[in-house]
């Protein structure tokens, strides 16, 4: 499962995770954040029990 990342919980799920942590810095806008996205949702199932995959929005506030 691909886990939200926003800065409030960027510690914790990131920086002391206790797996490697694939992050995607994306935007909304961006077509290769859009088109990254199935890929990373497949690695985050083939891997999920291994990897953390996160995403964290850049143009978001919180």
């Amino acid at each position: 499962m691909r886990v939200p990342s926003q800065y409030d919980s960027f510690e914790t799920e990131v920086l002391k995770s206790d797996k490697p942590v694939l992050l995607e810095f994306r935007a909304e806008w961006s077509g290769p954040s859009k088109s990254l996205a199935p890929l990373l949702d497949e690695v985050a199932r083939e891997y999920g029990e291994r990897l953390t995959v996160a995403s964290l929005d850049i143009e978001s506030d919180s």
